[in-house]
């Protein structure tokens, strides 16, 4: 569903074969081999917040910019979105030049907002899938400005 389901999956099944193993390898090597399987593993060896680079594998701890008890609606439509569209219609030219590391500073001291939650996926996703594109126009629509940010994460 584009949350980090099959990532943590791994993760967490690395770590098990890890201590099952007698903990013959470190969390940091655990780490850095999870990138081999893929981008994102890495992160769930983190501590909970962290700033990636790289294609995701390059893990830096952070504190939370935000209280872990900020009430936050998820939402999954029943359609597909292809990565692999989404990053085919991936226009970089028109991406966001915003530094990540000024935005997360902005939320820790400012909360969430529309405009520090950006995603440079979210208008090629709804080239690929415009009903996603609708579903966030009548979510904004019915919070009358009650939310603080409508978002997509991922890549749809």
């Amino acid at each position: 569903a584009g949350f980090g389901g099959g990532s943590s999956n791994a993760a967490t099944a690395l770590w098990a074969a890890n201590q099952f193993s007698g903990c013959l390898a470190t969390e940091k090597e655990l780490q850095e081999w999870s990138s081999e399987i893929g981008s994102d593993i890495p992160f769930f060896f983190s501590h909970g917040a962290a700033y990636c680079t790289g294609r995701g594998e390059i893990v830096q701890d952070l504190p939370p910019p935000i209280s872990f008890d900020l009430p936050m609606v998820l939402i999954k439509p029943p359609q597909a979105c292809s990565t692999a569209e989404v990053y085919k219609r991936l226009r970089l030219d028109q991406a966001i030049s915003i530094d990540p590391l000024t935005l997360l500073e902005k939320i820790s001291r400012e909360g969430i907002s529309q405009d520090v939650c950006v995603n440079d996926l979210e208008s090629p996703a709804f080239e690929v899938l415009p009903s996603l594109k609708r579903l966030k126009q009548r979510i904004i629509a019915a919070g009358c400005g009650q939310y603080d940010a409508v978002f997509m994460s991922g890549s749809g």
